[in-house]
């Protein structure tokens, strides 16, 4: 059957309690007796078996018609004349009521890259170059930003220098030490001068050390001044451009790793249990669907939507295909003990009536 409302089984059974009461209205009998006038009939109310088997076994041997209860041809004018008039009977449609089978639910969403890392300088400066724009594909080592350097370049120069005379000055302790020793065992020297000297070589030797590792300092601030990607990818965003002054820490760009692609998508709150791992993703441009594996599930909901966002893995889809693009992904999952029905037998609508003179029913026919 084309169409129709999805009910769950407990809210036309006794499982859980009724909450909308189902009526059932069997054959006219030909040879039952006439009806009095403004008798309005009515199906007997029955309960529905636990899970809506009885509504499928009434599916499987018959039919299920719906109609509303207010009833045709009763007039009291007939009636005051004395007359004594037969109600016309009621025209029914009957369609095959069912199981649902299965539900699914479609979500827009946005291709991502499974990997997308914001860049940013580990040091404040002014930016004097800006080498990529945005979807320019790069190369792991690729340069991408650069500061100005010229103050940097002048701390490493001083760095350099004083890792210069640090060396020259242990250089010098070191032999003074050994000369004082030689001598010390010639009686020449005291021995509290031997000692003196040999402490002093000692920190001469360690103040080089010092001066080595603050040269390796400034050389590697003076490599932070330019800004590499760390992976092959696609620039996906700018955020600085020449002559603006960042500070350490600021994204400037982003990038979206070359490797496997997701689609990322928001789930309402209601269809987070029971989630299906497998879904179809349909890309903008495309008519064929492609599979898709759930790879994980925010703990939190967004503060906005109260959805969760999730990313389900794209099979088959080049790893250099661009980001950003939207999509629609279809979850399908099993209905359970669901009853699809025509929205006319539980809604009304387009009635021109009173809504008062109405009731909507299932009748068993």
């Amino acid at each position: 059957m084309n169409g129709g409302t999805v009910l769950k089984a407990s809210e036309v059974s006794g499982v859980g309690g009724v909450e909308r009461p189902v009526s059932f209205k069997p054959k006219p009998d030909p040879a039952a007796k006439p009806m009095q006038p403004n008798h309005r009939p009515r199906g007997r109310k029955v309960l529905l078996a636990a899970g809506g088997l009885a509504l499928a076994a009434a599916a499987a041997t018959g039919t299920i018609g719906w109609t509303h209860a207010r009833q045709f041809g009763t007039s009291r004018d007939a009636s005051s004349r004395g007359l004594v008039t037969r109600e016309a009977p009621t025209p029914v449609r009957t369609v095959p009521v069912a199981l649902a089978g299965e539900t699914s639910l479609r979500l827009p969403g946005v291709l991502r890259s499974q990997k997308e890392t914001p860049l940013a300088f580990r040091l404040t400066g002014q930016v004097v170059s800006r080498d990529i724009a945005a979807g320019t594909r790069v190369v792991a080592g690729a340069m991408l930003f650069r500061l100005d350097d010229r103050e940097l370049r002048r701390s490493f120069a001083a760095a350099q220098a004083n890792r210069v005379a640090a060396g020259a000055q242990a250089e010098n302790a070191v032999r003074e030490a050994g000369r004082r020793e030689e001598l010390t065992r010639h009686g020449v020297s005291a021995v509290e001068t031997t000692e003196r000297s040999t402490t002093e070589a000692q920190a001469a030797v360690q103040r080089l050390r010092a001066a080595e590792a603050d040269e390796q300092r400034a050389a590697l601030a003076l490599a932070h001044a330019t800004l590499t990607a760390p992976a092959a990818g696609v620039v996906t965003e700018i955020l600085a451009e020449a002559g603006q002054v960042v500070t350490a820490g600021q994204q400037v760009a982003s990038l979206a790793h070359a490797g496997p692609r997701e689609a990322e998508v928001y789930i309402p709150e209601s269809r987070l249990a029971g989630l299906p791992t497998a879904a179809l993703v349909t890309l903008h441009g495309e008519q064929k669907p492609r599979m898709a594996q759930l790879r994980e599930v925010a703990a939190a909901a967004d503060p906005a939507t109260r959805a969760y966002r999730a990313r389900y893995v794209i099979d088959g889809l080049a790893s250099d295909t661009p980001v950003g693009s939207s999509l629609a992904l279809t979850l399908t999952a099993d209905a359970g003990a669901f009853l699809r029905v025509p929205t006319s037998a539980v809604a009304e609508t387009g009635s021109a009536e009173p809504v008062n003179d109405f009731e909507t029913c299932f009748w068993l026919v």
